[in-house]
Parts: C-alpha cells; structure tokens; sequence
C-alpha cells in the first residue's frame, strides 16, 4: 500500500472546466496512475548505497513523480 500528497495546479482553468467532465475524478486517476508507474520503477527500500528508493530518496521521488503528471 502506497500513500501520497499531491497538490495538484491547474494552469487554464477554463479548459478543465469545459473540456474533463467530472475534473476531481479525473485528478484523482491521474493521480494514482502516476504513483503507480513510481511503485513499478523503483524499489521500496535498498541497502545499496546511490540506489533511489521509494523510501529513502523522498526528494528524487518527489521530482520523478512531478516529471510524470
């Protein structure tokens, strides 16, 4: 089970409003969809020293899943 916080900013108002249907639905599964793709890409945990993690490396992962949505 993964958790995360994400604050998410809508850059033209108008065109979320108009053009996605039900706009909280559709953060929602895109959202999910990208911490997904972290837990797919990165292991949980390493002992190996340089190797980013899901949790120990909160930074890198913070910037990956920004690149991502």
């Amino acid at each position: 089970m993964i958790q995360a916080v994400i604050v998410w900013r809508v850059k033209d108002t108008a065109a979320a409003l108009f053009e996605v249907e039900d706009y909280s639905h559709y953060v929602r599964i895109q959202c999910e969809s990208a911490i997904r793709e972290l837990a797919a890409r990165y292991p949980y945990e390493s002992d190996k020293p340089g190797v980013v993690s899901l949790r120990g490396s909160s930074d890198e992962i913070g910037t990956a899943l920004a690149q991502i949505v």
